[in-house]
Order: structure tokens, then C-alpha cells, then sequence
């Protein structure tokens, strides 16, 4: 269901939940197992004031007896309930492929790390990383303030005085030199390490100053960091400012992305490697044989697909016991690991509600 974000308009989204929780209530029979519990978690959201001012632009509610998920998008829903024995997920999909970004704001006195998208920004905790670059230096046994002299002892009995040794600035500058590359590198292992280990699928965007990105650069293997970068001291640069900036880099990157997909969709139909037909899109998908799938998030197609017979069985409009075949299309592609765009209607690349590449 579609939500407002502040003011006057956040009023409606009770009103808008109790109708749709009426609407769910009136298709679960009596006697339905989880039915009460179902009910009774549904509305306690209708009273709870607080809830519905910290809303973003649509919200999703998802319940099962296993499982009970709230999730506020970054774009708009239509208002709908499904009844059905799985989740309708091709909205969230859509958030998992929608262009959200990391991004690492850092110089030698701070680090931040970010996950972004079009409305959101949130600071995430890393462990393992210095806090600055002083917290570096002291973990390996650098003294936290270069010494611009030192004193070297004569030989005893010399009758000497001990001689001043300046460090020319050239040397100095050459040291500050390298403890900012080997910090900076530093930096770029730890977050490597946690991209990989989780698989983030984000673009990075990196936040500082052109030599700081240089050096991260050199330290960093990720496939996904960008080209593009956020240069200058960032350390006093609010959150909603970097989400902006980190949002129109990552925005191009999708853009190319969005572009090329749309080209193999085309491609794929004009040379019988891609299909606009449902039942053919959902016999490819069941197989595995879907690479890049685009689906319309504002349609519903109601029926039933029997993956053993390959048979798609559609229903009556007012049928809602029925699953929505585009949903279930966009959920088997995705299991498979096709690449899956959920667009408005007006934003897909041919005249239907369904188009699809096959592999190869």
C-alpha cells in the first residue's frame, strides 16, 4: 500500500490498512488455521500511532505462521491484498534490483559507511576497521606523531656535543605519504572483505578527497567499486547530502545496467531467444532457462500454472483465490538468477506485461 512520509496525508494510512486487513479478513474462512493470529497482528499497525510517522513511500506487510515482515520501500505501492499459500514478492524484487548504493566517506580522521537509495540513507557499523588513521599507526607500532628531530649521541669520551639530526621535509613528507597509502589500503581490505563475504550486489562509492581515492583504489579488488567518486573532505558533509550525491552516481551506473537489459529483452524476442508469451515465460522460468526478465509491478494476471503439465489456467478478474502469473514469473526467474526488472507499465520495453531473454 502507498504511505506518506510526514504531515497531514500520514492520517490515511490506518484508514487504508483496515480496509485492506477487512478485505483479507472477509477471504480467510472460518476456521482457517492462524486466522485470529493473522487478524490480531495486521491491526495492531492500524492503532500504533508512532508506526505511521516513520513511513518511507509504500509499505508491505507479509504474514505467515512462520514468518511476520514489515517492510517500508523507497517508492509507491498500489493498495492490494493477496490470500494466497506463498508471499507476492515481486515488489520486493523490484527493491533488490532497484539502484540502492554503499558508500564509503573516509580520510585520515574518519570513516563512514553507508547504505543509500532514492529517499534513504542509513550508517552501518564495520568491524574491524580503524577508527582513524592515528588507530592505525598505534595497532602498528607507529609512533602517533612523526618526530620532525632526532638526537644522535657521539662517542663517549669524545669530548663532543651531541649532534642535531634534521629529517629533511622531503623525508617527512615521504613517510605521511606512505602511512596514508598503507592506511588507505588498510581500509580497502576490511571492506573488500565484508562485500565478499555477504556477496553485496551494490555499487561502492567512494567519498574523499582525489588522492585518498587514488590510494583506496590500489588497496581495493572489488568488482563493484566505482569509477565515479564523491571527491573532497567529507567529514562534515551531513548523511542526506552524501544519499544526493551517491544517488546520482549510482542512478547512472543502473541507468547502464537498465539500458542494456532492455536491449537483450529486444534482442532476444526479435531473434527467437526472448518470449512475450506468459505461459512461455513461465515454463522458461520454472527450467532455469530465464536470463533476463521485465514485468509490469502495476498489472495482475490471475490463474494457475501447473509446472508439471506446462498448462496455464486463467481465472476470472473478481477470482482473487487465484495467484497473480506475473508474480510468480518474477519469483521463479529470480530463484533461478535471472536478471529481473518490476516497472509501471509505461516503462516496459515492448507493449505487454511480461517479456523475457532465454539463455542460450
Amino acid at each position: 500500500m502507498p504511505t506518506a512520509q510526514s504531515g497531514g496525508d500520514t492520517r490515511q494510512g490506518p484508514t487504508r490498512l483496515k480496509n485492506l486487513v477487512r478485505r483479507v479478513e472477509s477471504e480467510l474462512e472460518d476456521g482457517t488455521p492462524g486466522k485470529a493470529a493473522a487478524m490480531e497482528w495486521f491491526r495492531s499497525f492500524v492503532e500504533d500511532d508512532d508506526f505511521w510517522q516513520h513511513q518511507r513511500h509504500g509499505l508491505m506487510l507479509l504474514w505467515s505462521p512462520t514468518i511476520q515482515e514489515e517492510w517500508r520501500l523507497p517508492f509507491d505501492l498500489p493498495e492490494c491484498a493477496h490470500v494466497s499459500s506463498r508471499f507476492h514478492l515481486k515488489h520486493a524484487i523490484h527493491v533488490a534490483n532497484s539502484p540502492a548504493f554503499e558508500l564509503l566517506a573516509f580520510s585520515r580522521g574518519a570513516i563512514r559507511y553507508f547504505h543509500g537509495d532514492a529517499s534513504h540513507i542509513q550508517q552501518l557499523e564495520i568491524e574491524g576497521i580503524p577508527a582513524d588513521i592515528n588507530e592505525f599507526l598505534r595497532f602498528h607500532d607507529f609512533e602517533e606523531q612523526v618526530q620532525s628531530h632526532s638526537v644522535s649521541g657521539a662517542p663517549k669520551g669524545s669530548g663532543k656535543q651531541p649532534a642535531m639530526t634534521q629529517h629533511s621535509s622531503a623525508g617527512l613528507s615521504d613517510r605521511r605519504s606512505d602511512d596514508l597509502d598503507r592506511f588507505a589500503h588498510e581500509v580497502a581490505k576490511v571492506i573488500d572483505r565484508r562485500r565478499a563475504q555477504q556477496k553485496s550486489p551494490l555499487w561502492l562509492i567512494l567519498a574523499a578527497t582525489e588522492r585518498d581515492v587514488a590510494a583506496y583504489r590500489k588497496g581495493s579488488r572489488d568488482p563493484k567499486l566505482c569509477e565515479m567518486a564523491i571527491h573532497g573532505n567529507c567529514d562534515r558533509i551531513e548523511p542526506e547530502a552524501l544519499r544526493a550525491q551517491g544517488w546520482k552516481i549510482a542512478s547512472h551506473y543502473w541507468d547502464d545496467q537498465h539500458s542494456a537489459a532492455r536491449d537483450r529483452v529486444l534482442a532476444g524476442v526479435g531473434n527467437d531467444r526472448g518470449t512475450a508469451n506468459l505461459t512461455g515465460v513461465l515454463n522458461a522460468a520454472h527450467q532455469g532457462r530465464v536470463s533476463t526478465l521485465f514485468v509490469a509491478s502495476d498489472r495482475e494476471v490471475l490463474g494457475q500454472f501447473d509446472a508439471v503439465t506446462g498448462k496455464v489456467k486463467l481465472a476470472h478478474a473478481s477470482d482473487s483465490h487465484f495467484d497473480d502469473l506475473l508474480d510468480e514469473a518474477a519469483c521463479l526467474a529470480s530463484m533461478h538468477g535471472a536478471d529481473v526488472h518490476v516497472l509501471p507499465q509505461e516503462e516496459m520495453p515492448t507493449d505487454g506485461q511480461i517479456v523475457a531473454a532465454l539463455r542460450s
